[in-house]
């Protein structure tokens, strides 16, 4: 967890030992739930149904999948967006801008 931005949270000088037992938790329990197959595969779903949201838009469509396209997108977007907070907060701050891979999850 070098360089994350929560290790400023994690170790505050004088904290006591209860709190930052608790602190240590919590951050491993993020680093945990980035790790696990079941987020991996509901990630991977997500891109699979948005490619398939993108990919039904077309030409003169229908106002009702406009809609549904709309919102469809927003949803994915709220979801990849907590993905990368998440991921941001397992790996760390400066590992996740020094990581090319990571860089590319965030650009796309």
């Amino acid at each position: 967890m070098e360089g994350s931005p929560f290790q400023v949270a994690l170790f505050v000088p004088g904290a006591d030992q209860e709190n930052s037992a608790t602190n240590l938790r919590e951050a491993a329990d993020a680093s945990s739930t980035a790790n696990t197959t079941p987020f991996t595969v509901f990630i991977i779903t997500c891109i699979v149904l948005n490619t398939a949201v993108l990919a039904a838009q077309h030409h003169n469509q229908p106002q009702w999948l406009d809609r549904l396209t709309d919102i469809a997108n927003v949803v994915f977007l709220c979801i990849f967006g907590v993905e990368l907070v998440i991921v941001m907060g397992a790996v760390g701050f400066r590992r996740f801008f020094t990581s090319g891979f990571y860089v590319l999850d965030l650009v796309v």
